[in-house]
């Protein structure tokens, strides 16, 4: 039987935004060897295991200096690509990396051998771009050492550019008279996403009681049934309801305790918590 309730409208005035985790590069750590990266401007560079233990996994990507470590001039830019696409639903994305290096420059002012680390949009224009040379390395280390992993967040990037393609670039610079030798592991372009749930929607239902152990009483207030989706806290639908209007007992005693979104048809959302 269903109970008639005169309620008011309830305007949400919270931002009940659903988000997700996506990562983007493809073969980061370099496991893969060179898939999913544009090798044709690396003469020099290298995605394997090499002489060094990987921050992760087994390989990692190093500008080798080869034709140095030969007594050959090697006055060469060294570069490493990949496009990746952004999620229209962009909410912003965090780039980083783990670094590591050596060199026989020994000398921790002057700068002779450079990495860069850029991202470009898709017009070819610079989004962010930083470097290191081999005066941020421990002088005390030469190429025929390993050193520690550093790295971490680098760069965040903004909703400006969701459902654009960007370019990450990797280059090196090193003369031809003493050996340097940079690593990059554990590449990352973690994207955070939104659900696209409306934030401040008229909506038509009310909930108790909230929390809830194994039924809810769902008040539709509207001069019609509707049918609302059940969401859990990743935005996935996990089931439909058709409301009656008026009073609609819920028996949530299947759902696992946690945090879940009624969604209603013109897109307003209300939190339930089952415990």
């Amino acid at each position: 039987m269903k109970t008639k309730l005169f309620l008011l409208p309830i305007i949400l005035m919270g931002a009940f935004r659903l988000t997700a985790q996506q990562e983007l590069i493809n073969n980061g750590g370099f496991e893969n060897g060179e898939q999913g990266w544009d090798f044709s401007l690396a003469p020099n560079g290298y995605a394997d295991q090499g002489g060094c233990v990987a921050d992760a996994g087994q390989n990692y990507l190093w500008f080798g200096d080869f034709d140095e470590l030969n007594g050959l001039n090697n006055i060469v830019f060294e570069e490493v690509s990949q496009t990746v696409s952004l999620p229209a639903n962009l909410d912003f994305a965090e780039f980083s990396f783990k670094w590591s290096g050596t060199s026989d420059e020994q000398d921790a002012i002057n700068e002779y051998d450079f990495l860069y680390y850029s991202l470009y949009d898709a017009n070819g224009d610079l989004i962010y771009e930083d470097s290191l040379s081999n005066a941020d390395l421990d002088p005390s280390l030469t190429v025929d050492l390993c050193d520690d992993w550093y790295g971490g967040l680098y760069y965040t990037i903004d909703s400006q550019y969701a459902g654009q393609d960007i370019d990450v670039v990797f280059w090196a610079y090193t003369d031809d008279l003493n050996p340097t030798i940079f690593r990059i592991d554990n590449v990352s372009i973690m994207a955070e996403t939104t659900s696209g749930i409306s934030e401040s929607v008229l909506s038509f239902i009310d909930v108790s009681p909230n929390p809830a152990n194994e039924k809810i009483v769902i008040n539709n207030d509207s001069s019609a049934d509707i049918l609302v989706s059940i969401l859990n806290s990743d935005g996935r639908t996990i089931q439909s309801v058709n409301l009656f209007s008026g009073e609609n007992e819920l028996n949530i005693s299947s759902l696992s305790n946690g945090l879940y979104f009624i969604q209603e048809p013109n897109g307003s959302t209300t939190k339930i918590i089952k415990q």
